[in-house]
């Protein structure tokens, strides 16, 4: 049978969970809408000793340091580099992964994209990461 006051009673306490989502989605830790940060680091894939680093490793990394540091996401993107070698006195092109993360400025996540410079430094026998940061908004 058909009840009204039923649907409606039904209608109320659906759209007050919706609206409880959609708050936790406005104000929770994942919500980068107003002024962030974007930082991008350029991961060299080129080790010290001529080798590289392999798509095994490399995931590895994603999966156990990266993605559990940024769990709100993170975007990859296949880059080259270019750059003249001193030693050698020659240009030189390396293959390498731009990570870019979005994220609000704090103490905590500037602590969490250092610990990823270090770990892939010592780990990948790089000697440097490229960091840039600018101003994104979110919309």
């Amino acid at each position: 049978m058909y009840r009204p006051e039923l649907c409606i009673i039904i209608s109320v306490f659906l759209a007050i969970g919706g609206l409880d989502t959609a708050f936790a989605e406005e104000n929770g830790p994942c919500n980068l809408r107003g002024e962030s940060v974007a930082t991008r680091l350029l991961l060299g894939l080129s080790t010290s000793d001529d080798r590289q680093v392999s798509g095994e490793a490399w995931e590895q990394f994603v999966d156990t340091e990266i993605a559990p540091r940024f769990q709100c996401g993170f975007t990859i993107i296949d880059t080259a580099g270019h750059w003249f070698n001193r030693e050698k006195q020659a240009a030189e092109t390396e293959r390498s992964k731009m990570l870019i993360i979005i994220h609000k400025s704090n103490a905590e996540t500037e602590n969490k994209i250092n610990q990823i410079v270090r770990l892939y430094k010592s780990r990948f026998q790089q000697q440097s990461v490229i960091r840039w940061d600018s101003v994104a908004s979110i919309n």
